[in-house]
């Protein structure tokens, strides 16, 4: 995203069957403070609701999306997963990029 105090990440979530996409911010609640200061334009950009977790009592914080259908058991999906997950990490590096 530009800045070494933020980055996307996506994590495979298999027991929930979905997969998080998302900004991931290790270690500066101020940085995050300022992300939701603009969460009603970040939203707007992205064209959906992110999930939103300061994570008081730890040192990262996230706002994120999930994209369901992940099952390490069935790969016939993986192709439209991985493309779906593509789109949504332009999406947000678009929207909050913007805040940094």
């Amino acid at each position: 995203m530009g800045s070494s105090e933020c980055h996307i990440s996506m994590d495979l979530v298999n027991k929930e069957h979905k997969i998080r996409v998302g900004i991931w911010i290790a270690d500066n609640k101020e940085l995050y403070d300022q992300f939701y200061a603009h969460k009603e334009e970040i939203e707007a950009s992205c064209g959906f609701e992110l999930y939103w977790d300061r994570l008081d009592d730890k040192k990262a914080s996230l706002a994120c999306t999930y994209i369901q259908g992940l099952d390490f058991d069935n790969q016939d999906n993986y192709p439209d997963l991985i493309n779906r997950a593509i789109d949504l990490v332009l999406t947000l590096k678009k929207a909050f990029v913007l805040f940094l």
